[in-house]
């Protein structure tokens, strides 16, 4: 799945700097919008609702929402980047990755991107 890998490495490099690992805020991408971008409707299609989490250093812009972060990435690993994706995910990609340890309570900034 290359269009995964490079959706997943190219969120992970433009958001570098703002990357805090084991941050309590963050961003959150819906995963079918990315392959949408792309031009891919099978992708967006198979993808759609799948949260790609960037955890911050700082609070960001938008509407926050309060997130159970134990339970909602319960199943997500970080890979190397310092985002956050599903295990399942991560195989798919074929991306090293690591466990994530999400905060108890977490603020997530959705992103919800123009097509």
């Amino acid at each position: 799945m290359e269009r995964l890998e490079f959706i997943l490495t190219s969120i992970g490099r433009s958001f570098a700097p703002a990357i805090k690992s084991d941050g309590r805020d963050h961003l959150s991408f819906d995963l079918g919008q990315e392959f949408k971008l792309l031009g891919s409707d099978a992708g967006r299609r198979k993808f759609e609702g799948v949260a790609i989490v960037v955890p911050v250093r700082t609070q960001q812009g938008g509407w926050p929402e309060q997130v159970a972060g134990t339970v909602v990435y319960a199943h997500y690993v970080q890979l190397e980047s310092g985002i956050a994706v599903p295990e399942e995910i991560a195989i798919r990609a074929k991306l090293p990755y690591t466990p994530y340890l999400p905060k108890r309570d977490m603020i997530a900034y959705p992103i919800h991107l123009a097509a």
